[in-house]
């Protein structure tokens, strides 16, 4: 029999005067349509709605009910579609009603831009009437639909959406060949502005700051405006970028160039430590100074025990009984017979506290000390802390002159002074420390060399011959 759906038109032709058709005529037109009983060859109208009912036909009629909804992926709970972020993943839930076991079909509707569904068809369960699928929503703003369908149901569909916020991400990366610590960068920007527009070096931080110790540092900015981004590390090293309008959604990467920021030495403390790779022509040098006090020691004596006896007798207020006893009892003989070394008697511990401040001199911290900037074109200000590992005024060491310094492109400074010292009054410097740590009970070094002379041999060995 031909089909209602045929004779309705039929009769509809008739009442608006268009000719009419004869039956034969009617189902070969039906069967050209691909007319099947009871359904009419209706298509998707503009929004993407099936006219007839359903995907494949459906019915005046509908054997069931579909109904869609967005949950979440973690707890199952009803989220809201018009409200997804960028990427976000959420379920989809498809019921039928009544429960029944029934193909479904997914598509996306409107523009989804890339918007993914992990499958277009899915069945429903026989108990629940419900099927399950996954959507991955767009990573920019968009607004689209989501539509199920199935044979003998009107098809239904869910309006989801990604809405704009303004603003956009961008994943800033540094480029830089230098040689300076990096411990962390800060990444800014200003809207609506070029880096050439910006002043300083580094220039202020915009509006976003955003800090990291590793790259790409995230920073949020205002989406669909110029920008300029700016990445740096302290202030010490830095770059501009100008980006042009970054769209809302993905990630956009930025590479920022970095340089150096030029010391600025004027308002510079720099403090430093310089060493002496090479200490045998330093400790030559001193050779002179050294035997030069050693000969002071004997002055015009023939040695060690005319020289102290020679001292003995200027340091008393009445020195006659001290001569005569001397010449009569032979003093200078006896002494010379009974002392070892005595020719050197002291000039040979002297020599010794002499080698061992030598021998203590810390050449790894030859001068240490601060420069301090005192202003655009005036000397630096040099402090010295110590000298080989003594304080200065005892290594008496000091500046004389002004000193200089500057700075190169790969940040070494380089420092120019002039220092002097008397090389006798180093030298004693030197061994008053480890004198003193051998001699704990002397208060300086005259008193440690007192010590290191066999003075109660001496005594012994003048008494026994004379008072």
């Amino acid at each position: 029999m031909p089909s209602f759906s045929l004779a309705r038109r039929a009769r509809s032709g008739l009442r608006s005067g268009a000719r009419p058709l004869g039956v034969g005529a009617a189902l070969a037109t039906c069967v050209a349509l691909g007319c099947s009983g009871g359904t009419a060859p209706n298509g998707p109208t503009e929004d993407g709605r099936d006219a007839g009912g359903g995907e494949g036909g459906g019915s005046d009629s509908p054997e069931a009910v579909l109904s869609l909804r967005a949950v979440s992926l973690e707890d199952g709970q009803n989220v809201d579609p018009l409200k997804l972020a960028p990427n976000e993943s959420v379920g989809l839930v498809a019921t039928v009603k009544p429960a029944a076991v029934r193909d479904l079909r997914f598509a996306l509707v409107g523009d989804p831009f890339d918007a993914v569904l992990r499958t277009s068809t899915a069945t429903t369960s026989g108990l629940t009437g419900i099927a399950q699928n996954t959507l991955t929503a767009p990573s920019v703003p968009k607004s689209f639909s989501v539509r199920v369908t199935s044979p003998g149901a009107a098809p239904e569909f869910l309006a989801l959406a990604v809405p704009s916020t303004g603003l956009t991400d961008l994943g800033v990366t540094p480029s830089y060949d230098g040689l300076r610590t990096v411990t962390q960068y800060t990444a800014t920007a200003w809207a609506n502005t070029t880096c050439a527009d910006l002043t300083g070096a580094p220039p202020d931080d915009g509006s976003v700051v955003s800090t990291a110790d590793t790259f790409p540092v995230p920073l949020e900015v205002p989406a669909n405006v110029p920008l300029a981004v700016i990445l740096r590390v302290g202030k010490y090293i830095w770059g501009c970028t100008t980006q042009d309008a970054a769209a809302e959604g993905a990630v956009t990467p930025v590479v920022v160039e970095l340089t150096d920021v030029p010391i600025k030495l004027d308002r510079s403390q720099i403090r430093f430590t310089l060493s002496l790779d090479r200490t045998t022509p330093f400790t030559d040098a001193l050779a002179p100074s050294r035997a030069a006090l050693l000969a002071a020691v004997a002055g015009e004596a023939s040695d060690d025990v005319e020289a102290l006896l020679d001292a003995m007798h200027d340091a008393l207020d009445d020195p006659s009984s001290f001569e005569s006893t001397r010449r009569a009892e032979t003093w200078d003989r006896e002494l010379r017979a009974t002392l070892p070394n005595a020719a050197e008697l002291v000039r040979g511990p002297f020599g010794v506290l002499l080698a061992n401040g030598v021998d203590a001199l810390h050449f790894d911290q030859t001068l240490v000390g601060a420069l301090t900037g005192a202003g655009v074109g005036v000397a630096p200000e040099l402090t010295l802390e110590s000298v080989l590992g003594m304080p200065p005024e005892l290594a008496t060491f000091y500046g004389t002159g002004d000193t200089v310094w500057s700075t190169q492109a790969d940040d070494t400074v380089l420092v120019g002074m002039s220092l002097e010292f008397d090389a006798g009054g180093f030298l004693l410097g030197a061994a008053t420390d480890p004198a003193l740590g051998d001699a704990p009970l002397a208060a300086d070094l005259g008193e440690a060399l007192e010590l290191a002379v066999p003075c109660k041999t001496l005594a012994a060995t003048l008494v026994a011959h004379g008072e």
